[in-house]
């Protein structure tokens, strides 16, 4: 069991979350470079199938009977699959046009009941302004008046008059006072307006643009299908035949069947292990953060005890006994990190990221795990903090 003062304590979160931090730092970026890896992996595929597809057309004649059949039926089936598809993805785009439209509308009307209410409240606001000013003048004027009727005795011997101008300014007065209010109103109608119309004007263009993304990643899919018709059929069909079973179809020639078993394994080998990587990848990264979080929460709870014990010196200096699971938890990140620190490598071979990550991942970072250590860092903290009041 390690022992720490609350100064060491404080160091040792500290490290704890700076190791956690780098070590999702580096997982991210072998997550940078794994996506690419599966996107270039993807690419080879393609071309693998395309590659083979030509070269079955051009030998289809010399080629097995049984899998010229088979190959024909698919093709058959992935046309008429491909046109249910184009199909539908006019509908949606013809939809997502519609709604992009109505949107636009919805902005333009926004835009419309704004500009139309900037020359009413502006009228109302010159308006008050005048009223304001005149209401201001007078309350001056009789303010005057009043001043000059009360000198040298005047608040005796012309009290009567004193007295009328005084409620003619209070009248005015309130009268003034409720103009202001107005005007102040006014404004605040149009600033509270304009807000909203902005806030809603930025809804409707983040909707807009998430829309008109999406129409054009349709518009994408669905040119790819009108453009090459038959050759989509046929690359479809053939990467059915080659997925799934255990071992690609015979073609009977030997270059076909080269190329369908490096399609063969770029999908069952290396795109299956990188997807592996990526799902061991991402469940760290979410582990990670939260531990993060986690880390950052104590070590402020435990700041607010170390500014407690040095700026109050009459208290026992803290003493915390760590148990050794929360050390054996916090071993490693360091050398976790140094491991997966060429993203590179690691996107290169990917199961060897795998196997690095899955042991951590499903004995350490379990959530039942990352409990249990903050609740033994917390009973540590809450053991040592009973001396002071002892």
């Amino acid at each position: 069991m390690a022992r720490f003062n609350v100064h060491e304590f404080g160091k040792f979160v500290e490290d704890a979350q700076g190791g956690v931090a780098a070590l999702y730092k580096e997982i991210a970026e072998v997550q940078e470079a794994l996506n690419d890896a599966r996107e270039a992996a993807r690419l080879q595929r393609r071309d693998l199938v395309d590659q083979a597809r030509l070269m079955v057309r051009a030998k289809r004649d010399a080629l097995d009977a049984g899998f010229m059949q088979t190959w024909d039926a698919k093709v058959e089936e992935q046309h008429k699959s491909l046109e249910a598809e184009a199909a539908a993805l006019k509908e949606l785009i013809a939809k997502g046009e519609a709604d992009s439209d109505q949107l636009l509308s919805k902005g333009t009307k926004v835009r419309e009941r704004l500009k139309a209410l900037n020359p009413e409240l502006d009228t109302q606001e010159e308006a008050l302004k005048k009223e304001v000013a005149d209401l201001d003048r007078k309350a001056s004027e009789l303010d005057a008046q009043i001043a000059g009727l009360a000198r040298w005795f005047g608040l005796v011997t012309r009290r009567r008059d004193i007295k009328e101008l005084a409620k003619q300014l209070t009248r005015t007065d309130e009268k003034l006072s409720a103009a202001e209010k107005a005007l102040a109103d006014v404004r605040k109608r149009w600033l509270d307006t304009a807000e909203q119309a902005k806030h809603e004007e930025d809804s409707f263009e983040q909707d807009w643009e998430t829309l008109e993304l999406r129409v054009a990643r349709l518009r994408q899919d669905l040119s790819a299908i009108e453009v090459d018709l038959d050759g989509e059929a046929e690359r479809r069909a053939l990467f059915g035949m080659v997925q799934g079973d255990a071992e690609p179809p015979s073609a009977g020639d030997s270059d076909v069947d080269k190329l369908l078993a490096k399609i063969d394994d770029v999908a069952d080998n290396v795109l299956d292990e990188q997807e592996k990587a990526l799902t061991a990848g991402a469940e760290m990264l979410g582990m990670l953060s939260g531990l993060g979080q986690g880390l950052d929460g104590f070590r402020k709870s435990l700041q607010s005890v170390i500014d407690e014990q040095d700026g109050h010196s009459e208290l026992p200096k803290l003493q915390i006994e760590v148990p050794d699971p929360v050390s054996e938890f916090h071993a490693g990140w360091t050398e976790l990190r140094d491991y997966v620190v060429n993203e590179r490598q690691m996107a290169a071979y990917p199961t060897q990221f795998c196997q690095a990550l899955r042991p951590v991942l499903d004995q350490r970072m379990t959530a039942q795990g990352i409990e249990r250590m903050f609740t033994e860092m917390g009973d540590a903290l809450s053991r040592a903090t009973e001396r002071w009041s002892a």
